[in-house]
């Protein structure tokens, strides 16, 4: 009887596995889809095919072309919040104590999902190009925007605990985490516009420079 359940349990175990393996490959096969066709002119049918599955067995895993996008960008605004909660630790801890130190690491942290994967994090945007926002259902919207205000509710604590400690000047923290955002969003688009329509490319080279001037800009009077 033992041996009977061993061998049920360990089924069961591998069923699991290949349902994840099964649902990564989904998000991959979907991920390049959106990037090579756009998501507006991306369908159900084409994630399949390029998955190598049957339609109903990609309808068994998402119900629709948004629910696929959702589960491809709620992880990065999970990496985003994870990040800028190690930006607030070391804060804490003492370990940024100078007002470019602190800069740089708050827009390395939004940066890290962007250099990790940059075909992915170029998908957050399609939630307001596409106006997927407003057609969300309540569930999905609410679970979005806890993802978002718990990065912001983290970016705002930082500003704020840098204050009380010195690293910056007093200013307000909710548009101040608002425009150092846009620093690193804006400055990944204007690259993309510039890629696609040759220009030089620049990025690195203006996150320094934003760097730079946020630095002086709220260094402690």
């Amino acid at each position: 009887m033992a041996r009977t359940e061993e061998l049920a349990a360990a089924a069961r175990g591998r069923r699991a596995r290949e349902r994840v393996a099964r649902r990564d490959s989904i998000l991959a096969a979907a991920q390049e889809t959106f990037t090579s066709r756009g998501f507006a002119g991306s369908t159900m049918e084409e994630v399949a095919l390029r998955a190598e599955i049957t339609k109903p067995t990609l309808y068994g895993y998402f119900r629709s072309k948004d629910e696929i996008l959702l589960s491809l960008i709620q992880p990065v605004l999970v990496e985003i919040a994870e990040q800028l909660e190690e930006v607030r630790q070391r804060l804490v801890a003492g370990a940024l104590e100078q007002t470019e130190d602190l800069i740089t690491a708050f827009l390395e942290a939004l940066l890290t999902p962007y250099y990790q994967d940059p075909e992915r994090f170029r998908l957050t945007q399609l939630l307001h190009q596409t106006r997927l926002v407003e057609s969300l259902d309540a569930g999905s919207l609410a679970e979005l925007d806890t993802q978002g205000r718990t990065a912001f509710t983290v970016a705002r604590a930082i500003f704020r605990t840098a204050q009380e400690r010195g690293v910056i000047r007093d200013t307000p923290v909710g548009p101040l985490a608002d425009l150092v955002w846009s620093v690193a969003v804006g400055t990944i688009q204007v690259e993309d516009i510039k890629a696609r329509t040759g220009g030089r490319a620049q990025f690195a080279a203006t996150i320094r420079l934003a760097t730079e001037l946020l630095a002086v800009s709220l260094a402690p009077l």
